[in-house]
């Protein structure tokens, strides 16, 4: 009897062995499926703001994504996905990014990009400014308004924010000036450039080659009336090669030379 219930225990092993084995097995390859459809094996990015803002491109993102953290070959579920919001928004061309999985293996990245409205540039330093007056570095080509010349700006290169104090403040002048400019079809056509020189805000007009002082960003209205009478009634008259500066920063008087 001892003989048989040995054997009997014996047989019943075998037989649990023999499912259990193929089971494990089975349940081990299922694991390994599983984490290879959480590897994570490409990257989207998507442009929620306008097509026409084009500050960085998707294969810069990925790129800088990839690179610092390593994401593809990554198990989805190691990936750090606020890190990578950090990383970008750090950028200076990025508004605002969001970061997640679109699928087990695909990460998307949604960007909105800031909008420049102007790029102030000099000999040693140059940003763009959003309509906010946030100023970031210049990265790549856009085209907006340029204030060139004698920047009253000293933040460093890689300066990114908004400054405080007469900095800020100037550049809230010069917003101010360059919304009027754009938000004019006659001027937005016919002013070329801003350039500073001595303190004062000069323009440089398609018009004609005068050197037209500005002065600061006082009476705006009444200085680009000034300098429509000048085109319109001034010039005309007295011929447009009789003068070289037109001074419009006195108050209620227009100075040729």
């Amino acid at each position: 009897m001892k003989v048989k219930k040995i054997l009997l225990l014996v047989l019943i092993s075998l037989l649990f062995l023999g499912v259990m084995i193929p089971y494990f097995y089975f349940v081990s390859q299922m694991e390994e499926e599983a984490i290879e459809e959480r590897v994570c094996s490409d990257i989207n990015v998507n442009f929620k703001d306008s097509l026409k803002v084009n500050l960085i491109s998707k294969e810069e993102i990925i790129s800088l994504v990839d690179r610092r953290e390593k994401v593809i070959g990554s198990r989805s579920d190691e990936i750090n996905l606020s890190r990578i919001e950090s990383l970008l928004d750090n950028r200076g061309e990025i508004f605002k990014s969001e970061v997640y999985f679109s699928s087990p293996t695909t990460l998307s990245i949604d960007i909105v990009q800031r909008k420049p409205v102007v790029r102030f540039e000099n000999d040693t330093e140059g940003y763009y400014a959003d309509e906010t007056g946030f100023l970031f570095p210049l990265l790549n080509s856009y085209d907006v308004p340029i204030v060139t010349g004698e920047i009253p700006l000293r933040l460093g290169k890689e300066y990114m924010g908004i400054p405080e104090g007469k900095e800020g403040d100037w550049i809230k002048e010069i917003l101010h000036l360059t919304n009027y400019i754009s938000s004019n079809e006659y001027w937005d056509k016919n002013i070329e450039q801003i350039y500073i020189e001595n303190g004062d805000i000069c323009l440089v007009s398609r018009v004609s080659h005068h050197k037209i002082i500005f002065g600061n960003c006082r009476n705006i209205d009444a200085k680009f009336k000034k300098l429509a009478t000048f085109y319109t009634t001034i010039a005309p008259a007295k011929g447009w090669d009789t003068h070289n500066v037109v001074n419009l920063k006195y108050n209620k008087q227009i100075i040729c030379k």
